[in-house]
């Protein structure tokens, strides 16, 4: 019984000293530190610890898309539908690559889930390539080009003091252009269209991803 007791007490100190132990752990980042981060749909990025809570970032991320669609329109005489394919259906293709740059606030540096507020620049690039099918030839081709300002709110859990998992939401204000051409070469038609537009747009959880400090 007294062996019992003795092994109870060493069980309950050493506990006590793990989780001590444990408390004492600094998760994350300290000034002049790294980050690499790599979450979905191609993001990538970067960080740098300018001190233990300004942060300064860079982004990249890369959406590539392609489709095939099958379509039915219905001809309109008169309309631009005249110069549209019948029972037919198209292939596209758009790349984006867009790219921010900007710093960051940590509300809660060191702790097992920090949180973070920050803002900066961010621009993208679009183009698209659309070749309809069968009835006509015809080919499409966009193009669109933004820029402007982020604000974001993110929350990151360290899973080990060098690696975390986070996510963010955000706020942008953005401008730019944008320009469609259309081509039908069996009508030798071409219909071309070009917007400028101011948007403010907001994402909500607009990455998930994996940090890694060293």
């Amino acid at each position: 019984m007294k062996r019992f007791i003795v092994l109870a007490i060493a069980f309950l100190a050493a506990s006590l000293s793990m989780a001590s132990a444990q408390d004492d752990v600094r998760y994350g980042g300290e000034k002049g530190d790294f980050v690499f981060s790599i979450g979905y749909a191609s993001n990538i990025g970067g960080k740098y610890m300018l001190s233990d809570r300004w942060v300064l970032e860079a982004g990249l991320r890369i959406t590539a898309r392609s489709e095939d669609v099958s379509t039915d329109y219905e001809d309109v005489v008169g309309s631009s539908s005249d110069y549209l394919p019948n029972d037919n259906g198209y292939n596209s293709a758009s790349f984006e690559p867009s790219l921010k740059v900007g710093v960051n606030y940590l509300l809660m540096p060191g702790e097992r889930m920090q949180a973070y507020v920050g803002g900066g620049l961010h621009g993208s690039f679009y183009t698209s390539n659309t070749t309809y099918l069968e009835n006509i030839s015809a080919e499409g081709y966009g193009r669109s080009f933004t820029y402007g300002l982020y604000a974001l709110f993110g929350v990151e859990y360290f899973l080990t003091p060098n690696l975390s998992i986070g996510g963010e939401a955000s706020l942008r204000m953005s401008t730019g252009a944008a320009e469609e051409l259309r081509i039908y070469s069996q009508n030798e038609y071409s219909a071309k269209w070009t917007n400028e537009a101011f948007n403010i747009t907001t994402f909500v959880a607009d990455s998930i991803v994996f940090n890694f400090y060293f």
